[in-house]
């Protein structure tokens, strides 16, 4: 049984398991503009109790507590409906009325059905029953956590789209790297669906065929003036005389260094994580560095100060 009570936002709380990550500053604008234009809220938001005194958790209305949020204290009292359902019901609740007025993104749902999954043993099927969401769009919001953190930030911000096509076709990239720094053009540059594909394609067979893809920073060696793919030396970059000094200073004190080794092997350093170690012009000291800490270290330091991009 429920019951209607009136109640300012500073009250509220946005609930801890919300089905929404991101809310579109225009978004909550409008919602603002409503909310003091009809001097409260039309349809009631829902509330459950939080375990404080005189504070609830919403779980309808998310969106409204945001906007009413924005007008501060110009914002009227709020009608809420206050209701006892049990934390996956709220679950629930939150998916059903999510598309009502502003659709949240796939990103948000994806985390949502997830945690449905996980934490209170819902199956796709289960979820699809009690919410009326097609299985088929379940299992392609859950098919974007396999994207890395920076490219679901891109698409739950609405800067990069969401589209199961879109999402296969950046799964098709094997490097992490290429397939982030991709996504990041895509979003900066306002790609349509097709042309996210298209790029894709492109750099998914370069990559098979080891060639630089326009706008991807090709792999680089390190030594002696020899490159695969570009020159590179000591100028490109103001700290690599200092780090190449201190890298120096690490292996004359490793307990396993071979006496031709004055510095670690920067061939076999910077392309490590390509599996290309048979490029490494210092063979004789590669499996000593394969077992060194400090190798992947400076690979990591020489990529973050831009040495290979």
């Amino acid at each position: 049984m429920s019951k209607l009570i009136y109640l300012l936002p500073d009250v509220l709380l946005t609930h801890p398991k919300n089905l929404r990550r991101f809310y579109p500053d225009e978004h909550v604008r409008e919602m603002a503009d409503s909310i003091l234009a009809a001097g409260g809220v039309k349809q009631a938001i829902q509330i459950v109790p939080n375990g404080g005194k005189g504070k609830y958790f919403v779980v309808d209305g998310n969106m409204r507590l945001a906007g009413a949020r924005l007008l501060g204290s110009k914002c009227p009292r709020l009608k809420c409906e206050l209701i006892n359902e049990t934390i996956a019901e709220q679950l629930l609740t939150m998916v059903v009325t999510a598309n009502f007025r502003y659709a949240p993104d796939h990103v948000s749902e994806a985390m949502h059905y997830q945690r449905l999954i996980s934490e209170e043993g819902y199956t796709v099927q289960k979820i699809y029953q009690a919410t009326g969401v097609h299985s088929t769009i379940i299992y392609n919001r859950l098919k974007l956590l396999k994207l890395e953190p920076e490219i679901q930030e891109l698409i739950g911000k609405r800067k990069l789209s969401g589209d199961i096509r879109v999402v296969d076709a950046l799964m098709s990239i094997p490097n992490v790297r290429a397939r982030i720094k991709l996504a990041q053009k895509a979003a900066k540059e306002c790609f349509t669906i097709k042309a996210v594909i298209r790029s894709c394609e492109r750099l998914a067979q370069n990559l098979k065929e080891n060639r630089p893809a326009a706008g991807i920073a090709p792999a680089v060696v390190i030594g002696k003036g020899r490159s695969f793919g570009k020159t590179v030396d000591d100028s490109q970059s103001a700290a690599w005389p200092e780090i190449r000094k201190a890298a120096k200073g690490m292996c004359e004190k490793c307990d396993v260094r071979m006496k031709s080794a004055a510095e670690p092997a920067w061939s076999l350093i910077v392309h490590a994580s390509e599996n290309v170690c048979g490029t490494c012009d210092i063979r004789e000291v590669k499996s000593a560095c394969n077992q060194c800490p400090g190798v992947e270290m400076i690979r990591q330091i020489i990529t973050l100060i831009g040495v290979t991009s």
